[in-house]
């Protein structure tokens, strides 16, 4: 959304105190409020906003962001809409967590996969069981950086 471009542009705004430190921000009035004297005024006449809450979430370890709510009139966001609004930022978050674990799932799928690749043209090569195939590829790096620790320079 724009207002939430013009927040960041600007470097304040609900939506960027959100992210940046407080859980949760209440903006009755986006026009008169003190806190950002750009953001308010400017959202409330380029986008006729009157009032904005917003929910910082975070999705561990690296992502952080936050879930804004907009009200057209000041002093619109009620009991109701601060519930609900922080239920759908936590169901926001839990979508964050579930989708970058899926897709560590899948990473460690595929390296499951190439690295049973692996195994198996050991164990075609060499005549090797799954054990001794495995001990042998899993000890090879270890091998390796000490022969290159070792060898002279050239």
């Amino acid at each position: 959304m724009q207002a939430d471009e013009l927040q960041y542009e600007l470097k304040q705004g609900a939506c960027y105190q959100a992210v940046l430190s407080d859980p949760v921000v209440q903006v009755e009035d986006l026009a008169s409020d003190l806190r950002w004297p750009e953001y308010g005024p400017k959202a409330t006449a380029a986008f006729g906003l009157g009032s904005q809450l917003a929910y910082q979430f975070r999705a561990e370890p690296h992502a952080r962001g936050a879930l804004n709510l907009y009200a057209n009139e000041p002093c619109q966001i009620d009991v109701d809409a601060r519930m609900l609004g922080g239920m759908f930022a936590q169901m926001v978050s839990v979508a964050m967590v579930w989708s970058r674990q899926n897709e560590s799932l899948r990473e460690a799928m595929a390296t499951r996969e190439t690295i049973g690749h692996a195994m198996g043209i050991l164990m075609e090569r060499y005549q090797l069981d799954s054990d001794r195939a495995f001990a042998f590829w899993y000890g090879f790096p270890k091998r390796a950086i000490s022969r290159c620790e070792m060898s002279p320079p050239e």
